[in-house]
């Protein structure tokens, strides 16, 4: 959930503005210095193209911004998505002040709605002096912009502005903007629905609201599981009496929520398990096991942060019967792995670097709570991802020499992020399977999973296409071909030596 308050790990603004100045400046000098010689040629360079060529976010973003200053006079708005792609990069390395800068240089140049957005949630986020009027400033602009764009679109450029009238304490006018958008914004297929569902509520409290708050506020913290702050100490405010008052009204909400996870775990024939993170903070996981005596092969699958476990059931039952033990790994934010810090999903935005490399380390302590629930051989074990998790399996095959392979249903990394998650992969080289299925069948997933494809130890990797509807995983419950392919690869993979592991420099 976007914080109300700064993060507390954050800096203050004015001790981290200037570096990120320093950082920017760097980053536009270093890139042009290389350009410079060969500006002819990049001329003809797409700007897709770059993303994959970059093995670090630091060599990215200067060649982002060569390219980008190259048509700043020529190509404004090429040069503003350049910026934006530079600002996407900083914000989810945690640098929330240079990611500002540069989408304010794109804002500047193309005015789109992708830098629009970006700029404003880091600006509600950050609250420096001046943010919040910024942040109202550009939300206004947004607004006229997104009314040619789909509707989910314009509601949330309605709903950005309205929240910007509550920071700046006009309650009744928020409540008003928000009313108009609501029916979109808390709509099940609006990405962003749990965090306006809680922003309409701080509204509506504010507005003197105090029953139609609650209403809002009390899922939001069933969802979360009591660990966001946001949603406690709105419900804490609205209940005469504090937060011992604030209690029971999110209990049958949570106990419903409970039932629920308990009856798809049952459905899967499953059983859930707990595991320390690598900060202590507990893990969930759901483990699928064969019946029968005998140690069984290993897998590690990583469920998305946007969808739920029980989208991999076909996936796991038909691992079952082929003998193969699989847990299904929660991130934190996830599932029943909420923490204080990582309450939710959406609590990810702005550490998505951090936490793609921290839960792919996680999979060696996923394997060891595999392994005391059902006998299992953890000499060796498969990793399975899917979309924009394929990162996590990758970082848990650099970590441990025992992934023998990996599976990745489309593949989907961050464009920032798909450079070096495509060197790291061809650091480790380990057998990979991709599969990619009909929604996901035109060019730009297809170039991708080839590049992933031609990045890992391509003679023993394989990628099928399936024409049945998805998305992801779920491909595996609608064609019943896509399991039988998997396995024939698979059980000969399985055959193949170990993995060798990396090996570690000698200190002098």
């Amino acid at each position: 959930m976007f914080r109300l308050l700064p993060a507390a790990v954050s800096t203050p603004a004015h001790r981290r503005i200037l570096p990120a100045f320093a950082a920017l400046a760097t980053a536009v000098f270093t890139g042009l210095a290389s350009f410079g010689a060969t500006s002819h040629a990049a001329d003809e360079v797409p700007l897709d193209t770059l993303f994959a060529r970059a093995a670090t976010p630091t060599s990215l973003r200067a060649t982002l911004a060569a390219w980008g200053e190259e048509r700043a006079t020529t190509e404004p708005e090429a040069s503003g998505e350049a910026w934006y792609w530079i600002g996407e990069s900083y914000y989810r390395q945690s640098q929330p002040d240079s990611a500002i800068l540069a989408w304010e240089r794109a804002w500047a140049r193309r005015r789109g709605g992708l830098e629009a957005d970006a700029l404003v949630e880091a600006l509600f986020e950050r609250k420096g002096a001046d943010d919040l009027d910024r942040a109202h400033t550009v939300a206004a602009a947004r607004v006229p912009l997104a009314r040619a764009s789909s509707e989910v679109d314009h509601a949330n450029a309605l709903g950005r502005l309205a929240w910007s009238l509550v920071q700046r304490s006009q309650a009744d006018s928020a409540a008003k903007m928000f009313a108009r958008a609501e029916r979109r914004l808390l709509s099940p297929t609006n990405s962003m629905r749990w965090i306006w569902q809680l922003r309409i509520a701080h509204a509506e409290l504010a507005h003197g609201n105090v029953r139609r708050s609650l209403d809002l506020a009390t899922p939001v913290a069933a969802r979360n599981l009591l660990k966001d702050f946001d949603a406690l100490d709105l419900l804490a405010d609205a209940t005469p009496g504090g937060a011992s008052r604030a209690a029971p009204l999110i209990r049958n909400e949570m106990r419903l929520l409970i039932e629920e996870r308990a009856g798809l775990v049952a459905a899967m024939k499953g059983s859930e398990v707990w595991f320390p993170s690598a900060d202590g903070e507990p893990l969930s996981g759901i483990v699928i096991a064969p019946e029968g005596r005998g140690r069984a092969r290993a897998a590690v699958a990583f469920v998305g942060t946007n969808e739920s476990f029980d989208a991999w059931d076909s996936l796991a039952t038909a691992l079952r019967h082929a003998g193969v033990a699989l847990i299904l790994v929660e991130p934190r934010g996830t599932g029943s792995s909420r923490t204080k810090q990582f309450p939710s999903p959406e609590s990810w935005r702005g550490f998505e670097d951090q936490l793609e490399r921290e839960t792919g380390r996680e999979a060696r302590a996923a394997l060891r709570a595999l392994a005391l629930a059902t006998p299992v051989d953890t000499s060796r074990f498969l990793v399975l991802a899917a979309g924009e998790m394929v990162g996590c399996a990758i970082e848990a095959a650099r970590a441990d020499s025992r992934v023998l392979a990996l599976m990745l249903t489309s593949p989907d990394p961050s464009p920032v992020a798909r450079g070096r998650v495509l060197a790291e992969l061809g650091a480790v080289r380990p057998p990979v399977f991709i599969e990619v299925v009909s929604t996901d069948l035109n060019l730009y997933f297809m170039n991708v999973a080839d590049l992933f494809l031609h990045a890992a130890n391509e003679s023993a990797s394989r990628s099928a296409d399936s024409r049945h509807m998805g998305p992801g995983v779920m491909v595996f419950r609608n064609d019943p071909e896509a399991f039988p392919r998997f396995k024939r690869w698979l059980d000969e993979t399985w055959k193949l030596p170990p993995r060798s592991a990396t090996p570690r420099k000698r200190p002098r």
